[in-house]
This record gives structure tokens, sequence and C-alpha cells, in this order.
């Protein structure tokens, strides 16, 4: 029987730029199915389908009357990837648990005292 949570496959890539003041990355990463819950006696397992996350991160540092201030932006799920989770039984397929799990944007602004 397959291991609860654990995907067969898994891939992470990331590509960044980066220089004195900017640094950019785009990070890529892929799950394949796996078991999120067994399934009871004599139903099969509850799978969930992780697929293809694509997120974005920027950071710039400046100067701003001799203080250092920091600039940053995240982006995540940039593909629009859903929550699934299902099961198949007798040919077909039953979802358990389906949504949206939209894309998420985060700006920040930091400096020391």
């Amino acid at each position: 029987a397959r291991l609860q949570g654990q995907s067969e496959h898994l891939a992470n890539f990331q590509l960044g730029l980066e220089n004195d003041a900017s640094q950019a990355t785009l990070l890529f990463t892929y799950a394949s199915e796996r078991s999120s819950a067994r399934g009871a006696e004599g139903q099969p397992d509850i799978i969930q389908e992780p697929g293809v996350m694509l997120d974005f991160v920027y950071r710039h540092e400046l100067d701003l009357s001799g203080r250092p201030v920091s600039l940053s932006f995240k982006a995540g799920n940039l593909l629009g990837e859903e929550f699934l989770e299902s099961q198949e039984a007798g040919g077909g397929v039953i979802i358990n648990n389906r949504y949206d799990l939209g894309t998420s944007l985060s700006v920040g602004l930091s400096t020391q005292f």
C-alpha cells in the first residue's frame, strides 16, 4: 500500500536573477498524486492531485534618507491550480473535496531602526 501523503514523483525548479539591490525568483513545484487518507474497509484510498505550482518572489533593497528599506512582492499559485481529492469506485470517480486555491499576492515594506 502506498504511504499516506507521499507523492511518487516530485520536482522543484528555481530560476533567479540577482544583483546588489534586487532579487527575483521564479519557483516551480510539481508533485504527482498522493494518498491523503486511507479508504474505509473495502474502499479505495482518497487521492489528492497537487499538480503544478508556480510562484514568483521579488525583493528590492533601497536607501531612503540614509535608512535601509526593503520592498518585497510575492505571488503564489500563478497557474490557478485547484485542490482536488477523489476516489475511484465502480469505474467512476467520486470527488470528496474540491475548491479553488486562488492566487495569493502580498507586498511588504520593512526598515530597521
